[in-house]
């Protein structure tokens, strides 16, 4: 019994490393909300993306056409975030899901 224990901890242990072992990536996206996400509903994605922000939704970046929610966003990032609405930006960070938790942002080149 203590060695079926044993297994199980160990399983426990690797799997939740393993969970905070997530890997750091540098992609380049376009700015969205999760509201509209791929088709914004006002003409504009710059505008439609600042109004849907301003009503709860949450800033997002479209990548390979996938919506990914940004996580871990300071006040400077959100800012970048606002005034790169529509456009490209730069993100260093890791996926998790339908996430991906930014480390780093900028303005793309």
């Amino acid at each position: 019994m203590n060695l079926r224990r044993l297994r199980l901890s160990f399983a426990v242990l690797f799997g939740m490393s393993a969970a905070l072992a997530a890997k750091t990536v540098t992609v380049t996206g376009t700015v969205t909300d999760t509201m509209c996400g791929l088709h914004h509903m006002m003409k504009g994605a710059a505008k439609c993306t600042r109004e849907c922000v301003k009503s709860g939704s949450a800033y997002a970046l479209i990548l390979h056409h996938r919506v990914y929610k940004l996580t871990g966003l300071t006040p400077a990032e959100t800012h970048i975030l606002y005034v790169q609405a529509g456009k490209r930006v730069t993100v260093s960070g890791s996926f998790n899901g339908k996430y991906l938790h930014v480390n780093v942002l900028r303005p793309a080149k």
